[in-house]
């Protein structure tokens, strides 16, 4: 029997998938390619279109999922960092449409620390450790106890914790957070690790 083209967990629960866009490859010394913006506008209205949602609307905003892409799965390449588009607006219409205060800060916060591990080069121990904390000094065993309330905190701590590392603010524009997605997902095609791993397998880099 072959097997789902999509997450198990995807299939049994019949969750509908958002429609995908990928950028071109490129190896350009380390250069965009002079397409790559239009392109990447050109994808955000068609997903758009086909969610009825538009990128970086805080009433109505259309969240995305950012990965590496390559040909071929290759070591040291960027991981996925979901529900980009998310900040402290944005979060507020995930909250009026589900209903779920709780689930939307939750996510907010998730967000905020893969995308702060993942392209800001933030260490990721660094907010469990500041979310062990706040659990430990709240009489908490389980993430699931937290409220929605202790995720805003959460998030406040998070943010300040960005600032602290980077001294600069994380990120609340939708679009600096997708272009430093996709500078990280091109940087990590260009680490030592990604390289070695198509030398070793003769997978070209384009």
């Amino acid at each position: 029997m072959p097997r789902c083209p999509i997450s198990d967990f995807s299939c049994r629960r019949a969750l509908p998938l958002r429609p995908r866009s990928a950028p071109p490859n490129y190896e350009n010394n380390h250069q965009y390619p002079s397409e790559l913006a239009s392109e990447v506008d050109k994808a955000l209205v068609e997903v758009g279109k086909l969610t009825g949602r538009t990128f970086g609307d805080p009433a109505n905003p259309l969240l995305v999922s950012v990965r590496s892409g390559a040909r071929t799965s290759m070591l040291g390449m960027m991981d996925t960092v979901l529900n980009l588009g998310l900040n402290d607006e944005t979060v507020k219409a995930v909250e009026a449409e589900s209903g779920d205060a709780r689930f939307a800060y939750d996510s907010y916060r998730r967000f905020i620390q893969m995308y702060s591990d993942v392209v800001l080069g933030v260490e990721h121990q660094s907010f469990e450790e500041i979310l062990e904390a706040f659990k430990e000094n709240n009489g908490y065993s389980l993430d699931t106890e937290l409220t929605a309330e202790d995720w805003q905190t959460i998030i406040e701590h998070y943010k300040a914790l960005v600032a602290e590392k980077l001294d600069e603010p994380f990120p609340q524009d939708s679009k600096d957070q997708l272009w430093g997605a996709i500078g990280a997902v091109f940087g990590s095609s260009m680490n030592a690790c990604a390289k070695t791993y198509r030398w070793l397998h003769n997978i070209p880099a384009s």
